[in-house]
């Protein structure tokens, strides 16, 4: 047997034909090991033949393998002679074996092995993010035939110095590392590149970007859960085991903790008042017992407020109602609430409680000593238990109280908790809890000397109390200012509250406590920033002022309100100022999103109808998002931007508005996603400038046909039923057939087609097949006069009414007899039928006014056979004049022929059951065309009358530019893919917003799968696979049951070009323009009606 190969470098058609010509001696040759030597995408031809000693008639089976597998050849390719054909030659074939035998005797054969060269392909991560002391790894993996003789690293072009960046390098022939293990930022970040160098296709290359972030804290997680565990069983199981105990000391731990707090609450009150009271002076400040000097005074400003604030309330004293020197008498008229219990109030709370509790514990003299009761003076050299001031009660006024209080004359010394306690806060601690504790409590109150007096033998003894407390007012309303003073300084320090109370007033030293001083001079004073949560007298919203009770005028307190620091103070109340990317970008972006996910849903064939009552109540019921955008009034700045750019889309083409709308959703969408990511907004917006222009130019190579005759109806309606089908699915080739009519017949050769010269004209009944199309116009009118039908028209149309030429004076008629009043009505009448005679003799038969039509004009009219029919429109009067060719007269004279128009025939018919006037050319060379529309409701003949439109717009940008593209998605998956490949091929941070930006392509072929109830993923993953495969013009087949694919152009889907290239350029300017925007300034709204939002001419488009 013999075997002879052979690589030829054709197709494979000439390779097997050749192959099975070729002789014995062809090459290449098989060299000593049995291997054929071949590259990537060659081909390679083997032919077997037995020879004549092994098989003399030559028909010999033969049979090849592949790898031990059958190979599987035609009939007449077996017996005598067989090849086989490898083309193209691709990875897998390297290291292939095939073998030919005979089919008989399987012990002859022979085998041929195939070498497959081909060039480096390099693979690995571009991007490596590693943090600081982290291990750095870079792997480069290298695939090539034959392996390369060596691997290089080099670092932002500069060879990588082992030594000095501690790096390790590590080569197999298919796979290089390099390592190092403690990356620093100055030695380990930039740009690597792995050089692979194959002796026979050269040097390859790989580019890797290294960058090192900031090393964080990371904390055992796990271990911590654990041990955290391991200590709440253990304390569980102590809790447990001791639960007993912990019950039997509960109570008496808690009697301790409050009688320990008590004590140091009254330690404490006194300790803070000796501070404020020495704030006034040393002159009037009172002396502290010993005992109490001993005690170290705080020095802390947050600790004076608190220990103030909690233990000790003091409130703004009000005794403006009260005489310098208050006595019983001018008093006992007055209710106990005016007097005493004001003072209970306010003195009471403050001083009495405390002075009670420390008098039951006093082991001096003098118990004035205490808490300085006003008025009384400490010589420190009196000894021996004092009797209380307190008034004793009456037994009948004490029956008020719910127990018996015991009586004023009881010494201290025989209180509970007086029995050997040395200080006041060890005296607190001795008073039993519970009864007695409240028992305590009411005592205090009792024996106050401040208490209201009972009987008249107590009188004399309640004015001297008075006196006292009248002096121990004014010193607490110092300390109370004091106590302002230093607060209020300390809050504007250490916080801050949006409103600050700001108080100016006059206090006076006192002075009452000495005989004969003389009368100081004022001190002002200003409290700021003094907290309403924390001093409640000071919120004005409660009621209470801060005033200067003892000065003789009322003082008042200034409320003002600053601005918030920054750019706000530039602006007028009322005014919102936003920036950030939070506030303003992150917040436009979502307005538009929502906006963007309103009109999605009506995208497409199956788009749901949306539902939009106007300012005027008026209903609109339709999926066209133009119409949904203007109806919604929108009020947010960015969002109109997005409004702006459909409505400029409109404008342009005509169609195209939701594209716009969803397009620039899905942008602003994934700019988010990017900006969120770390991006900024400028990279962002560059990403998407260069996307939007390389989409630009890549979208002429999507075109798949051109439009070749508008003239023809067929083809015209092919074009013109995409643009129909999204607005009436199911009737788009019915009103296709019509629009293209309309179109055609007022297409002049000339080629400029005007969008206003087709007229539509809605008529309530019937269905929508029972529309039709007329070459003219149609009018909702009926005829004035007797005549209802002109063939052969000559219309004269007149601006005025149909009436007798007046005088714009006024004048008066003196008649005399009745023969002056026929002769002067006779004249009148003989005027107007002059006139009317005149336009008949110039040839009209049909008059047109645009005024009212006289009863006496109409009888002449029907004289002299004149049909006459009145339009209240002007602007109905200029399309009829451009229809007929006529000129519209100011005045009531007869036309000339030139002024005339002429119509085939002018007639009075009823559609349904409404009366309709047709102006009607039979020929197709009239300048207007009109399409009656049918339809059950008004709301489904706005929205065909909204797809007629959209039809007759497509046909005005097919008469510009005639390039097609294929629709259901075809051009966005095509778009996508070419700018995803584009993306991969920029260096920067832009690529991600390119591939950002052709991923917001898919946006689109998804609307159209979600609103037919189709999985989108599914859709767009077969449409990409189609598209790689090759077919661009693939796209959505939405009469398919689940996400199938479908040659659009085919299937006659398909877009104009100027529809898809304004819609991508107007989104995206409008989405970057959105971008852009990092501050939002709102001025506050003025007050009144708003001005008019329509049209300025309001009957442009009647």
């Amino acid at each position: 047997m013999k075997l002879m190969f052979r690589l030829p470098l054709h197709l494979l058609l000439y390779c097997a034909i050749q192959a099975l010509a070729v002789k014995i001696q062809s090459l290449p040759e098989v060299n000593s090991d049995g291997v054929i030597q071949t590259e990537l995408e060659k081909s390679v031809s083997l032919v077997c033949e037995p020879d004549s000693s092994s098989d003399p008639q030559g028909d010999e089976e033969l049979v090849w393998l592949r790898n031990g597998a059958v190979v599987n050849l035609k009939e007449g390719n077996k017996e005598g002679r067989s090849s086989v054909c490898v083309t193209p030659v691709i990875y897998d074939d390297n290291g292939a074996t095939f073998t030919c035998r005979l089919g008989k005797n399987t012990t002859v054969s022979a085998s041929v092995t195939l070498n497959v060269t081909y060039a480096p392909q390099i693979s690995g991560s571009d991007y490596v993010m590693v943090e600081e002391e982290a291990e750095l790894l870079l792997q480069c993996d290298i695939w090539a035939n034959p392996p390369v003789s060596s691997v290089s690293w080099t670092l932002n072009g500069i060879r990588v110095d082992l030594e000095a960046g501690g790096f390790t390098v590590s080569n197999d022939g298919f796979k290089s590392r390099l390592s190092a293990n403690k990356a620093e930022k100055r030695l380990h970040e930039g740009t690597y590149q792995c050089s692979a160098s194959s002796s026979i296709y050269g040097v390859h290359t790989k580019l890797f970007y290294v960058t090192l972030t900031e090393k964080t804290i990371k904390f055992p997680l796990m271990p911590m859960i654990a041990g955290l565990v391991v200590v709440f069983l253990t304390a569980l199981l102590a809790v447990i085991s001791r639960w007993d105990k912990i019950t039997k000391v509960s109570s008496v731990s808690m009697t301790s903790s409050v009688m320990d707090g008590v004590g140091r609450a009254v330690v404490g009150v006194w300790r803070a008042h000796t501070v404020l009271d020495e704030s006034d002076g040393p002159e009037s400040s009172p002396e502290a017992p010993d005992r109490f000097r001993k005690l170290p005074s705080s020095s802390s400003l947050n600790s004076l407020r608190m220990s103030l604030r909690k233990r000790l309330p003091l409130r703004s004293v009000q005794v403006n109602s009260l005489p310098e020197n208050p006595t019983w008498e001018p008093t006992k008229e007055q209710k106990k609430t005016n007097t005493v219990r004001k003072l209970t109030r306010s003195a009471r709370n403050s001083i009495s409680g405390v002075y009670q509790r420390m008098q039951r514990t006093r082991e001096f003299t003098r118990e004035e000593c205490l808490v300085q009761t006003p008025g009384r003076m400490c010589d420190g050299d009196e000894a021996g238990a004092s009797t209380s001031h307190t008034p004793r009660r009456t037994p009948g006024r004490a029956g008020a109280t719910p127990r018996r209080t015991p009586r004023a004359g009881a010494t201290p010394g025989r209180t509970p908790g007086s029995r050997g306690r040395k200080t006041p806060e060890a005296g607190v601690r001795g008073v039993r809890t519970g009864g007695g504790r409240r028992q305590l409590v009411r005592m205090a109150a009792l024996r106050s000397p401040f208490a209201s007096p009972n009987t008249q033998n107590q009188r004399l003894k309640f004015d001297q109390d008075l006196e006292s407390v009248s002096s121990g007012l004014k010193r607490l309303k110092r300390l109370s200012k004091a106590f302002d003073n230093i607060i209020g300084r300390d809050d504007s320090n250490c916080c801050s509250f949006p409103l600050q109370y700001q108080y100016k007033g006059t206090f006076w030293r006192s002075s009452d406590e000495k005989a004969g001083s003389k009368r100081p001079t004022p001190r002002s004073y200003r409290s700021s920033s003094v907290s309403p949560a924390l001093y409640p007298e000071l919120n004005p919203r409660r009621g209470y002022l801060l005033q200067d009770t003892g000065a003789a005028k009322h003082h008042q307190m200034a409320l003002h309100v600053p601005k918030a620091p920054g750019f706000a103070q530039m602006l007028k109340d009322g005014a919102k100022h936003y920036s950030g990317l939070e506030e303003a970008v992150f917040r436009n972006i979502k307005a538009c999103k929502e906006l963007s996910q309103t009109t999605r849903t009506a995208y497409g064939p199956n788009g749901m109808n949306k539902m939009v009552i106007n300012h005027l109540e008026k209903l609109f019921v339709t999926n066209d998002a133009a119409t949904i955008l203007r109806e919604l009034e929108v009020q947010h700045p960015a969002a109109k931007m997005i409004v702006m750019a459909s409505h400029m889309q409109e404008q342009e083409v005509g169609d195209g508005t939701n594209f716009v709308l969803v397009f620039a959703g899905a942008l602003l969408e994934l700019a988010e996603e990017l900006l969120r990511m770390g991006l900024s907004v400028s990279e962002v917006i560059e990403g998407y400038e260069s996307a939007c222009k390389k989409a630009l130019e890549v979208l002429p190579d999507c075109v798949c046909s051109s439009a070749k005759n508008l003239h023809d109806v067929k083809e015209a309606t092919s074009l013109i039923r995409t643009a129909v089908i999204s607005k009436q699915y199911g009737n788009e080739d019915f009103l296709a057939n019509l629009i293209a009519q309309a179109c055609i017949s007022i297409f002049p050769e000339s080629g400029n087609f005007n969008v206003d010269s087709v007229r539509v004209c809605k008529i309530l009944g019937c269905g929508v097949t029972a529309s039709s199309m007329l070459h003219g116009m149609v009018f909702k009118k009926e005829a004035e006069g007797d005549i209802t039908s002109v063939k052969d028209a000559k219309i004269a149309v007149y601006s005025c009414p149909f009436d007798c030429t007046v005088t714009e004076t006024k004048g008066t008629v003196l008649i005399n007899n009745a023969q002056e009043l026929m002769d002067f009505s006779k004249g009148e009448e003989d005027m107007m039928e002059a006139q009317v005679k005149a336009i008949k003799e110039a040839g009209a038969n049909v008059v047109v006014t645009g005024g009212k039509v006289a009863d006496m004009a109409l009888h002449y009219a029907n004289k002299y056979k004149l049909m006459v029919v009145r339009l209240n429109s002007k602007w109905d009067l200029r399309r009829l004049c451009k229809t007929v060719g006529a000129v519209a007269l100011p005045r009531m004279t007869a036309p000339t022929p030139e002024e005339m128009g002429h119509c085939d025939n002018v007639y009075l018919t009823e559609v349904g059951d409404t009366q309709v006037v047709v102006f009607k050319h039979e020929k197709e060379d009239g300048a207007i065309s009109t399409v009656v529309i049918r339809g059950s409701t008004d709301n489904l003949m706005d929205d065909i009358e909204r797809a007629i439109d959209d039809g007759v717009n497509t046909f005005k940008v097919l008469v510009r530019d005639k390039r097609l593209l294929p629709g259901a998605g075809a051009t966005e998956i095509e778009l996508a893919k070419q700018l995803t490949s584009y993306g991969e091929s920029c260096p920067g941070l832009e690529q991600y917003a390119i591939k950002k930006f052709a991923e917001a392509f898919e946006a689109l072929p998804r609307a159209l799968a979600e609103n037919s109830g189709v999985k989108g993923s599914e859709l767009i993953s077969k449409m990409y696979s189609a598209h790689h495969e090759g077919n661009k013009n693939m796209g959505f087949d939405i009469e398919a049951d689940g996400p199938a694919v479908k040659d659009m152009l085919e299937a006659g889907i398909v877009e104009p070009y100027l529809v898809k290239h304004w819609g991508i350029k107007l989104a995206t300017n409008a989405a970057i323009t959105v971008l852009r925007v990092d501050q939002i300034i709102m001025a506050k709204p003025a007050g009144g009606p708003k001005p008019p939002q329509g049209r300025k001419d309001f009957d442009e488009d009647d």
